[in-house]
């Protein structure tokens, strides 16, 4: 693996993240270490969620390998993911999935309790 494209830790700012038909801000009531997290509420869709630009950050032909916690709010249940959306020369959009799972949809089960890790590896290739 190479450098470190990005890294985050919610504490003083959410630089670089926005929301996909969603609201984010930093939150002091539920956090994994530190004293903030990023929470995401508003959610309009099942995708809705936190988005990251890494636009002319990844190189072709290199791996790059990702991690985040999950937690879901009080009552929440369900799967999670990161899907890496790129465009294609004629702007079309292009959906990977990073999530490595043992399950058929890619997806991890998460929790309203607990703390769940994701992770994945993608190789960013020509479109």
């Amino acid at each position: 693996m190479g450098d470190t494209i990005s890294s985050s830790s919610f504490e003083n700012s959410e630089d670089g993240w926005a929301g996909w038909s969603s609201t984010l801000s930093r939150s002091s009531d539920e956090y994994l270490s530190g004293a903030r997290s990023l929470k995401v509420s508003g959610r309009s869709f099942n995708y809705s969620s936190a988005r990251l630009y890494l636009d002319g950050s990844l190189t072709v032909g290199e791996t790059y390998s990702f991690s985040a916690w999950i937690k879901l709010a009080n009552g929440g249940s369900g799967t999670t993911k990161a899907t890496i959306r790129s465009q294609t020369g004629d702007n079309a959009p292009v959906y990977t999935d990073w999530t490595t799972s043992d399950r058929a949809d890619n997806t991890v089960v998460a929790s309203d309790t607990e703390w769940t890790q994701i992770s994945g590896e993608y190789t960013h290739g020509q479109l």
